[in-house]
């Protein structure tokens, strides 16, 4: 028998694995060398006669280096890199049986043909910079970090495979190339595992709706379910079929990218889809809800409207993914849109699944990346992320996890990801001490009052109740489809509401995130129902400032300061967040407060201060302002209840009262606001200890208390009056060393001890 030889351009991938691709052919192979590459190719050489290769004789590999600019596109424009990069761009080029020569750019998924030699390398440039174009630097910088790939020459004997005809010429879709991927993606620009594990089932279903004629496809499921790797896996399928459908991946912001005039999308649009008829097209939209805000000013004249038409008529195939809130949320607005669509229901996976998701995750891991991935660390990852991770699914919220685990391992040249590692990866994702995570470790009561009462000053039972908050949470009987808990802090101004939900960010969350855990919304500032839009986002699809830092920070202290401000439309918005911890905007875009503590501030029923600005009664019944029998606390009590409504009132789980502060309790604020002034960055530098005298606190005290303000006063003046002197005193001696700051008459002063 005769014996033929093809090229293979081959790969490392993962440490020790290679990948070989076919030139001019549809097969890829990874294996441990290239010699199982070559001997796998040829078992299906023999087992497929089907299939089809390009012919290619006397066939030659080169590397050229193309100067390119990158660039990023977005709706208003492109805007260049500043500087241009070297790219390397791999060619196997031959004659063909056509009288002609044939080049295949494998990484960029790009073939042309010549027919002059000498041109080669001009026809290379102008293809590979083509293909460059399209694609965004992030891709680029993959790109450049792939191994360089060598050839490698597949002999076969016996009946030959299929000549692939030569192509004909390519239809005109720059439209297509310009705000859209091919996907699949070549096995060289992707990441991460590829296979939908234990989707088995729904992977098949899709592929059968997807090889029907004209069908569109959406898959309905929660976020993270996998419906992003059952579609992928599908896709990939349908691409290994005869004559299949060619998919095209976008977003809906890039389809009306380029209109610069009103009218100008539609007709942008309607050429896109005479592109995807000629090469039997089908679009991979990402975020098909946000169809129906571009394009026009609503749904009825948006894209999503203006395509219905021909999704109907079978000129278009879309497939795409969306939430279940999402899809009647787009229901609601647009039926006959949905109508057009398959509809697969993908419901979260048991945890049986689960774990053999975390198994095959593990040999992923060592195959691939040379990672172990211990087997006590994947259960404490899975019990972390079942329990806390509550606003994600299984078993996306699990790859992500263990992608992250995995690729720190490699940059630290680690071998295993062993428990340590799992409990430092998720302090440092939810700024929660190892003492709330670990069940190993007993929570000191004792301790974590005392670390309140620290910063909060004269407030006993307030500080109780928010240690009742960690200790529920720590024995895990919160209410798991709620906030952690939502409070409301009553009281008058400057008692140290503030100053409590600041220790308990800090405390609860503060351990690990590089941004504030405290998330703080001055509710005066929306006393109009016009406002609502700024704090959730309106009809444009842009989240509002509250959506967004939650969506950004999940695990967060959320402050409402002085709540009784807002106009009545917030609380009613209020509800859904404070009943189920969930705000779902027009388009049933889900932001998740379950992670979150929930903090509402009020003055209601706190005018009444008693005697100049102190607490009436004894000093001890001032701080212990919750006693039922309380005048303060009662007419707090009444003035909230009259003001909310019940079905609001009912959804605070705790309400907690701030006594109004006697003298002994102002007099160790003042204390505590001087003794911080140590820890500013200008005593440290210069090697500076302070000491106040008592009679500097008596002046502070003197000239800082207000009846209508409470301590809060208090600052200004230790900034106006001791801060003030403190940096007169260093600017002329910078010298550090030990300072008394005291007082004489109504002046501050300054000394050196000794």
């Amino acid at each position: 028998m005769s014996r033929r030889t093809f090229p293979v351009l081959c790969w490392k991938i993962g440490g020790d694995l290679v990948c070989g691709s076919l030139v001019g052919g549809d097969l890829e192979v990874v294996r441990p060398n290239a010699r199982k590459v070559l001997s796998t190719m040829s078992s299906t050489f023999k087992s497929d006669p089907e299939l089809e290769v390009a012919h290619l004789d006397d066939y030659h590999y080169r590397r050229f280096i193309i100067t390119f600019r990158p660039a990023w596109r977005t709706a208003t424009g492109t805007y260049p890199a500043p500087d241009t990069v070297d790219v390397p761009v791999d060619a196997v080029h031959g004659d063909n049986d056509q009288g002609s020569h044939t080049c295949f750019l494998p990484a960029l998924d790009e073939t042309f043909y010549y027919y002059d030699p000498d041109r080669l390398e001009t026809l290379v440039r102008h293809f590979a910079r083509e293909a460059l174009g399209h694609q965004s630097p992030e891709w680029l910088t993959r790109y450049l970090l792939a191994s360089p790939p060598w050839l490698e020459t597949l002999s076969v004997r016996g009946k030959q495979p299929r000549r692939r005809r030569p192509k004909r010429p390519e239809p005109d879709i720059d439209r297509l190339k310009q705000i859209t991927e091919r996907f699949p993606l070549p096995a060289r620009q992707r990441s991460g595992p590829q296979a939908a594990w234990e989707r088995s089932e729904e992977v098949d279903d899709v592929v059968r709706r997807l090889l029907r004629p004209a069908s569109s496809v959406l898959l309905v499921g929660e976020p993270g379910v996998g419906k992003t790797a059952i579609l992928g896996e599908a896709l990939r399928r349908v691409a290994r079929t005869r004559s299949p459908p060619t998919f095209w991946r976008t977003g809906a912001q890039r389809l009306v990218s380029g209109a610069r005039y009103l009218g100008d999308w539609q007709e942008l649009c309607d050429q896109l889809v005479e592109e995807l008829k000629s090469i039997k097209g089908a679009l991979w939209v990402t975020d098909l809800a946000q169809l129906l805000r571009v394009g026009g000013s609503s749904p009825e004249d948006s894209l999503a409207a203006f395509w219905t038409a021909p999704l109907l008529r079978g000129e278009l195939r879309i497939v795409s993914e969306i939430t279940p809130r999402a899809l009647d949320a787009v229901r609601g607005l647009m039926p006959e849109f949905v109508s057009r669509f398959q509809l697969v229901r993908v419901e979260e996976l048991s945890r049986g699944a689960v774990q053999e998701i975390f198994a095959r995750y593990g040999e992923y891991a060592r195959t691939q990346h040379n990672v172990a991935i211990d087997p006590r660390a994947g259960r404490l990852a899975q019990r972390l992320l079942d329990r806390h991770l509550r606003y994600e699914r299984f078993p996306g919220k699990a790859i992500r996890f263990l992608s992250d685990l995995t690729n720190r391992a490699r940059q630290d040249a680690e071998e295993t990801v062993d428990e340590a590692a799992v409990m430092a990866a998720f302090i440092e994702r939810t700024g929660m001490p190892e003492s709330l995570l670990n069940d190993a470790i007993q929570l000191d009561a004792e301790a974590l009052r005392a670390s309140f009462s620290e910063r909060v000053i004269g407030q006993p039972a307030a500080v109780a109740e928010a240690a009742r908050v960690v200790e529920v949470f720590k024995a895990g009987l919160n209410d798991p489809d709620k906030p952690v808990s939502t409070m409301l802090f009553a009281g008058p101004t400057g008692v140290g509401k503030t100053a409590l939900v600041r220790a308990m960010a800090a405390w609860f969350f503060g351990e690990g995130q590089v941004k504030d855990p405290l998330v703080r919304v001055d509710m005066s500032e929306f006393q109009h129902p016009g406002q609502l839009s700024r704090l959730i986002g309106d009809a444009s699809g842009e989240p509002g400032s509250l959506v967004k830092a939650v969506r950004e920070r999940p695990f967060c202290v959320l402050l409402l300061d002085e709540v009784e401000k807002a106009s009545p439309v917030f609380f009613d918005t209020l509800l859904s967040v404070l009943d189920e911890g969930r705000l779902v905007d027009a388009l049933g875009r889900e932001t998740d407060f379950r992670s979150a503590i929930v903090v509402m501030t009020t003055n209601l029923g706190g005018g009444d201060r008693g005697v100049s600005g102190f607490a009436g009664g004894s000093k001890h019944g001032s701080k212990h302002g919750s006693k039922h029998g309380d005048p303060a606390r009662a007419r707090s009590n009444a003035a909230i209840r009259a003001f909310f409504r019940p079905e609001f009132f009912n959804r605070i789980d705790r309400v907690v009262h701030f006594s109004a502060l006697d003298e002994e309790t102002v007099r160790g604020i003042t204390r505590k606001e001087l003794r911080e002034l140590s820890d500013r960055e200008g005593m440290a530098a210069r090697g500076v200890t302070l000491s106040f005298t008592e009679a500097l606190v008596s002046l502070v005290l003197r000239e800082g208390y207000d009846p209508a303000f409470g301590a809060r006063a208090l600052q200004r003046v230790v900034e106006r009056r001791v801060v003030a002197a403190l940096a007169r005193f260093l600017l002329s001696a910078p010298d550090g060393g030990s300072l008394i700051v005291d007082a004489e008459g109504d002046e501050v002063t300054v000394r050196r001890r000794g």
